[in-house]
């Protein structure tokens, strides 16, 4: 892993090494495992959109940071992954009507790298993480940010959350 979270088996496909080769440094028996990609949405609740439009640096920060951290425990907690997973992060402000919509998209191969073993560990089943897992650490991590800013509402907080985990298949094409 490089410091931004990202396999170092990257840096090699983008240097021009096979995929092929790739594929036998992670122990994949199929080149079709070696690019199973997961797309996460992590959404802030309208309840908490007034705040982050006029606060953008911090709840931005915040937001992508409780993003990926959430990601990162989950699979280093998962007992069929343990390991470290690369990550690449989107922040988006607006929905295609330009309305004032702050989410963060990560993509995330479906598996970790275990540093111990110095392997590949893929996930079992169809979804990375559970969504509903996810909205209860996310959900937490972000009001104990924004309390820690000092700006957490003191009327109403946000009762749904959104996070979305699903599969966008393999390949280049899914990212």
């Amino acid at each position: 892993m490089n410091g931004h979270g990202e396999p170092k088996y990257t840096h090699l496909l983008e240097s021009g090494l096979s995929l092929r080769h790739i594929q036998n440094q992670l122990g994949h028996k199929s080149i079709n495992t070696t690019f199973i990609y997961t797309k996460l949405t992590f959404t802030l609740p309208a309840e908490l959109r007034g705040i982050a439009w006029n606060n953008q640096k911090v709840i931005y920060e915040l937001l992508l940071k409780t993003a990926v951290s959430t990601c990162r425990d989950f699979a280093q907690q998962d007992k069929h992954l343990q390991g470290e997973i690369g990550q690449s992060a989107v922040l988006h402000t607006q929905t295609r009507r330009l309305d004032y919509h702050p989410l963060v998209h990560l993509i995330i191969p479906a598996g970790a790298i275990d540093k111990k073993r110095r392997c590949w560990r893929k996930t079992l089943g169809g979804f990375l993480y559970s969504h509903k897992a996810l909205v209860k650490v996310f959900r937490a991590r972000m009001l104990k940010g924004v309390s820690a800013s000092g700006l957490l509402p003191v009327r109403r907080l946000p009762k749904s959350w959104v996070v979305d985990c699903r599969s966008v298949g393999s390949g280049l094409p899914a990212l």
